[in-house]
């Protein structure tokens, strides 16, 4: 079975599974499965089930349909859950909730994201620390007054100590480097504003912003225990990249995110990005 392009099977899939199925495969930009030989190893496969799993992954099946893998059955029982999983279960569930208290419309996600930089760098931290990963960092990007800047976390959050005068979000940015200097740059991205409801102004996570953003921070978990397991993360870099303002607020000091994110630095720092998803 061929896949001429490797969207197609993003498309197939939820973003649980996107990151595992490029790491299996990501030296192609399309692939094929001969009729007699796995695409990947079982163990790996067992990997991808375990995280589709902790997700309720049900468009899994799809997935695994799609590249010819009919033994990839997926449970979404909690009966079935080891205790790892299940505590990666609730983390998620917990870091959405946490979000959709402190739900922000576009540019002024302050409390956000401080919340998802705190999350990426504890578990990036973490991975340095045990020497499973050698470099990665947060960057939050900003625009102060008038200009623009990339924050570390810690500058970010003494700048919040100060005030929010004049402060916008244009998004934040956590990357990962992996083993092979020739492998692909990735881009995996989420949006993290909310809305305001019409009638009541309530700001809400609506749109499933909150989603996005927990199910980022879990395949962020996801790599790290990859490279732990298999020794090895088959492309150059991925950067996490939770996106401002998707909704149009028009309170912004600019339209549009990802065009603030280049003129403030973003593929000097990270470079060209060979596959967004």
């Amino acid at each position: 079975m061929k896949v001429n392009n490797i969207s197609n099977l993003y498309r197939a899939s939820n973003i649980a599974l996107k990151c595992y199925y490029y790491l299996m495969e990501s030296r192609e930009n399309h692939f094929e499965a001969p009729a007699n030989e796995p695409l990947t190893t079982r163990e790996e496969i067992d990997f991808l089930r375990d995280y589709a799993e902790n997700f309720g992954a049900i468009k899994a099946h799809a997935a695994a349909n799609f590249v010819n893998f009919p033994n990839l059955n997926i449970r979404t029982d909690e009966e079935f859950e080891s205790p790892a999983k299940k505590h990666r279960r609730e983390r998620t569930v917990d870091e959405r909730k946490e979000l959709e208290s402190n739900a922000e419309l576009g540019t002024f996600e302050y409390k956000t994201a401080k919340f998802l930089a705190h999350q990426y760098k504890k578990s990036l931290d973490r991975a340095l620390a045990e020497e499973v990963i050698q470099e990665a960092d947060v960057q939050i990007n900003v625009i102060d007054g008038d200009e623009r800047k990339l924050l570390s976390y810690e500058e970010y959050v003494a700048r919040l100590e100060e005030d929010t005068a004049g402060l916008q979000i244009v998004g934040l940015f956590a990357n990962i480097v992996g083993d092979e200097a020739e492998g692909a740059n990735i881009l995996l991205r989420n949006d993290i504003d909310a809305l305001q409801m019409h009638g009541t102004g309530e700001v809400k996570h609506q749109c499933g912003h909150n989603v996005h953003s927990g199910w980022a921070l879990s395949n962020l978990d996801g790599i790290i225990e990859y490279k732990k397991k298999f020794g090895n993360l088959p492309f150059k870099q991925i950067v996490f990249v939770g996106e401002s303002n998707e909704e149009g607020n028009t309170a912004a000091a600019y339209r549009d995110a990802p065009v603030e994110m280049i003129k403030s630095g973003f593929l000097e720092k990270y470079g060209a990005m060979d596959y967004v998803i």
